[in-house]
């Protein structure tokens, strides 16, 4: 089972073949001007996940997370499935 929304399974996983693609450079990203809502520059991105599985294979939680360049910059998201 996944606990992804499916386009955003498709989205990370062209982001990390272009991870891979670049030897772990990562992405490059927009960055966008909250003032204005132009595009301001760019950085690089990079995916990380780790899941969490029962001793019966049951997925029991997963947690999704990003890093941009060397900001330590991140956000997770967790889910847990019954």
């Amino acid at each position: 089972m996944n606990w992804l929304y499916p386009p955003i399974v498709n989205a990370f996983k062209v982001i990390n073949n272009r991870t891979i693609e670049t030897n772990g450079l990562g992405v490059d990203a927009f960055l966008v001007d909250s003032n204005t809502n132009k595009q301001c520059g760019t950085t690089q991105v990079r995916l990380y996940s780790v899941e969490l599985w029962d001793s019966t294979g049951k997925l029991v939680a997963g947690e999704v997370g990003h890093s941009a360049k060397n900001a330590g910059m991140s956000s997770k998201s967790s889910a847990r499935v019954y």
